[in-house]
């Protein structure tokens, strides 16, 4: 169950006050497009796609009428923390089974400061390192 506090993004109408023109407006245009494309004598597949279009255009015209505007949170660049502790104990030096590559070399891969997902990160966060193993150091 989602909960107000959990919402991060919503939809806001700019002109509320035209919501319920724009409800009979649309209303309208789609009883007149459908009296209008039933009266004929043979319904085809281009005049289908005709109407499909003006009852398109006339959504699009009513989507502008009433303003619609996304609304989100971000955080401002920079002003959060985001900590990426390692470990860098002696046990890092472990080879497990058949593999070749030790746990800490597979650690260093994953926690590349130019990965993709850190620079995305750094864009958003004040991210900061730090690595542990008897107690807790700072990395450049």
């Amino acid at each position: 169950m989602l909960t107000d506090n959990l919402l991060i993004a919503e939809i806001v109408l700019g002109a509320p006050l035209w919501l319920a023109p724009a409800i009979g407006l649309a209303a309208l245009s789609m009883g007149l497009i459908a009296w209008a494309y039933l009266r004929l004598p043979s319904f085809n597949a281009p005049r289908l796609f005709a109407a499909l279009l003006k009852l398109s255009g006339m959504a699009a015209l009513i989507v502008c009428l009433i303003e619609p505007m996304y609304s989100g949170m971000r955080p401002r660049p920079g002003s959060n923390l985001f900590l990426i502790v390692a470990d860098n104990s002696r046990s890092l030096g472990i080879h497990d089974g058949p593999r070749s590559v030790s746990r800490g070399d597979a650690m260093r891969r994953a926690l590349d400061k130019e990965a993709a997902w850190q620079v995305r990160l750094a864009q958003d966060f004040d991210v900061r390192r730090y690595a542990f193993d008897t107690r807790l150091q700072p990395l450049a």
